[in-house]
């Protein structure tokens, strides 16, 4: 199981390794290899629908639909944070690697450091 803080700081890594699922500005769940904040800890891409938002998958389908590691994060709160994270460019380079903005974010939004 992941705390949240770990949750937070392998989202970033993979995020930058793989990129962000977005699209002329438009955000989305998948996107070949990339995922979005939210999408990167569902189990099972036969949850995504780009037409919901993230908290509306998970009050449609219940924590289950998330992977093992954090499905015990039963906090809304925390999963909006994350997806907002991936969908707000600003908090990104053109190279998918993390502003001091999005660092700033992540700060003062999960009280965790990101180097």
């Amino acid at each position: 199981m992941l705390t949240k803080e770990e949750a937070v700081i392998q989202t970033v890594k993979l995020l930058e390794k793989y990129g962000r699922a977005t699209c002329d500005g438009k955000c989305f769940y998948i996107m070949g290899s990339k995922r979005c904040g939210f999408g990167l800890w569902l189990e099972d891409p036969a949850y995504f629908d780009d037409d919901l938002s993230a908290l509306t998958l998970l009050y449609k389908h219940g924590q289950y639909i998330l992977k093992e590691q954090v499905r015990h994060i039963v906090d809304n709160g925390f999963w909006i944070g994350l997806q907002r994270l991936h969908d707000y460019k600003h908090y990104w380079n053109e190279d998918d690697t993390i502003t001091k903005e999005g660092k700033r974010y992540i700060k003062d939004t999960f009280n965790v450091d990101i180097e």
